[in-house]
């Protein structure tokens, strides 16, 4: 159990001054819940923040130049401008309703980005806020990116309803302002299967809020609370279990994980208004 440094009441003081500021699909493992609940038991929900030092200033918290990146690749989403190929796949289950499309970096071809975009999407600023204020404060999360345009190649005027490569911008791109670009906290998400009437097995994503008061150990309670009450803040009201990840960081198998596990806040699009 990683121990924490910050009593409850610093954490709130830290977010209290960011709220302020100014402003390659991760695999999976499928495991019965017999399996699961151990890695729910031992899973961290935070860990010491390794930005904070002397240089850090909390104007920049959301500067995208300062963005925390996954990898150096990820250096070309900071710029603020970014050119991609459209790519199609179909979805392997629900999609919301807000405007989104995923595609490519020319710069970069493999690294694939998931782009939300439009003046009235509010998952656009929203989940970068959100997110970013989660990693400031040491909770795991995704990383979002804001950009001011992302200029598609492929794409149609409207990517929601025409879903095919559209062969008018091959040339020419679309573009798309304001728009925000998402990627996933490298590792395996876990699944849980689940046993139906019928002899089938289901897939279920995600946990549950309740599950954070399964521990090892009762020290673990402070930080999961913490996530608790900064999800109450953050205003995360779409929490069904499938907005919330169970992570293998390392040790997959399909067996199960033998590594660090963590519990994260995943979709955090409809936060602050969004």
């Amino acid at each position: 159990m990683l121990k924490t440094q910050f009593p409850l009441a610093s954490i709130f003081f830290t977010f209290s001054l960011a709220a302020f500021s100014s402003p390659a699909n991760a695999r999976s493992i499928a495991i019965d819940e017999a399996t699961r609940l151990p890695l729910v038991k031992r899973a961290q929900v935070w860990a010491q923040p390794t930005w904070i030092d002397n240089t850090f200033n909390f104007d920049d918290l959301f500067n995208p130049a300062t963005a925390p990146l996954g990898s150096p690749d990820e250096q070309v989403l900071t710029k603020g401008t970014i050119d991609c190929t459209y790519l199609y796949e179909a979805p392997n289950g629900p999609v919301g309703a807000n405007p989104k499309f995923k595609c490519k970096t020319t710069a970069q071809p493999s690294l694939k980005l998931k782009v939300k975009y439009g003046t009235e999407n509010g998952e656009v600023r929203g989940e970068v806020l959100g997110t970013r204020l989660l990693w400031a404060l040491g909770f795991f999360a995704d990383r979002n990116f804001f950009l001011k345009t992302t200029n598609c190649f492929g794409c149609s005027e409207n990517p929601v309803n025409q879903k095919q490569t559209d062969p008018n911008s091959a040339t020419t791109p679309v573009s798309f302002s304001p728009s925000s670009i998402e990627r996933k906290l490298a590792g395996s998400e876990v699944l849980k299967l689940v046993p139906q009437a019928d002899g089938t097995t289901k897939v279920s994503q995600g946990w549950g809020f309740e599950e954070l008061q399964m521990v090892d150990a009762p020290e673990q309670l402070r930080d999961r609370e913490a996530l608790k009450l900064l999800a109450v803040f953050i205003n995360h009201l779409d929490n069904r279990k499938a907005n919330q990840r169970l992570v293998c960081l390392d040790g997959s198998s399909p067996q199960g994980c033998t590594g660090q596990t963590v519990m994260m806040i995943h979709d955090v699009g409809s936060t602050f208004g969004g």
